[in-house]
């Protein structure tokens, strides 16, 4: 009789939900694939276990599956009492091999085509800036203008080749977090006493509210800095001369809350479901300000995603935009054991 029968077996097999636990299997599974779990029980009985193999069974759409299916004897005071069998849908593994092939051929595309750009653009970048410095002479006004555009472009593709390695880097499936115990009330005193100048240029009413206490958490602090670098770069960019910008912070047992808050002109209901994805460049930035390359949203996200935390946006068209990111205190929920610092992890003890 059946007295496990997990989710991932009930897909294998088409079983549906309900009572499985407790019958015979072979009122359960259709007889060819009854017959193909038999032999292998008796497998198992016999040698101690059923090595690995290649089945094909009928799936559930009633086409021919390929499984991979082994199997291993439970035993009590040297006694066997059951067969564990274990199941894997080939189709599925090896979509999986697939994908993750196909993602390591896209980092080292990425890798490779950003060498080869950012090779030539240093040395644009240099030449231009030696341009407008004067060091070659004086430029008439419109070479001033052509060398500002090239100048201007230039630092915008390097901006963006950066963003992308960043945003490979930080994929799901790669990110790693240099992960300490840090003062993040600190941390954001740094980064807020980087951006006074730019608010007394426009005449911004630039608000701190951290704790006096330190409020310290397990975080990458290098990745929080620059998740607050980019949130207030867009607050800047979007909000008038003589609004408002605040950096927030709350406290809690559990997790740590940053708030990058503005009075800029809000983000369009139509635009709140897509701002944070890839190369989105909702609303209009004022005149004046550099032009971003629609990947710092996505990159901030992803940041919150590894940490194991959520990074929301709220706003009223023309009432200014939140931005809460939301981190766990003590890490990720999963043990990341990074420089010599083991996360604490809400699942420790659990199987």
């Amino acid at each position: 009789e059946i007295l496990l029968f997990n989710r991932n077996a009930r897909l294998i097999f088409g079983v549906e939900d309900g009572a499985v636990v407790g019958r015979n299997f072979r009122s359960v599974l259709p007889a060819p694939t009854s017959a193909l779990v038999e032999q292998l029980c008796e497998e198992a009985l016999t040698r101690g276990h059923a090595p690995a193999r290649e089945m094909s069974i009928e799936g559930p759409d009633h086409f021919d599956m390929s499984i991979e299916a082994s199997g291993s004897v439970v035993k009590e005071e040297g006694r066997p009492i059951g067969v564990v069998l274990h199941f894997r849908h080939l189709a599925t593994s090896r979509r999986l091999a697939k994908l993750e092939e196909m993602d390591k051929l896209k980092d080292r595309f990425i890798r490779t085509v950003s060498h080869e750009l950012r090779n030539p653009l240093s040395p644009i970048c240099e030449a231009a800036s030696l341009l407008l410095d004067g060091l070659a002479g004086d430029l008439a006004p419109g070479q001033r203008e052509m060398v500002e555009i090239i100048h201007r472009n230039a630092t915008f593709l390097t901006t963006l080749i950066n963003d992308l390695l960043d945003l490979s880097r930080l994929s799901p499936s790669k990110a790693r977090l240099d992960l300490d115990e840090a003062d993040v009330g600190a941390i954001l005193r740094g980064v807020a006493a980087r951006f006074t100048v730019s608010a007394e240029m426009h005449s911004f009413k630039f608000g701190l509210q951290v704790p006096e206490y330190p409020v310290r958490a397990v975080i990458d602090n290098i990745r929080v800095e620059q998740v607050v670098v980019n949130l207030l770069s867009n607050a800047f960019k979007f909000t008038p001369d003589g609004g408002s910008v605040d950096i927030i912070l709350a406290d809690d047992p559990e997790k740590v809350r940053i708030t990058v808050r503005d009075t800029g002109e809000g983000v369009a209901l139509e635009d709140q479901a897509r701002i944070f994805d890839m190369f989105e460049q909702v609303g209009r930035h004022r005149p004046g300000r550099p032009k971003g390359s629609g990947l710092g949203l996505s990159i901030c996200r992803e940041i919150a995603n590894a940490h194991g935390g959520e990074m929301k946006l709220v706003s009223t068209p023309g009432q200014g935009a939140s931005f809460p990111l939301e981190l766990p205190r003590y890490g990720p929920p999963e043990k990341t054991v990074i420089s010599g610092c083991q996360s604490r992890s809400r699942n420790d003890g659990e199987d």
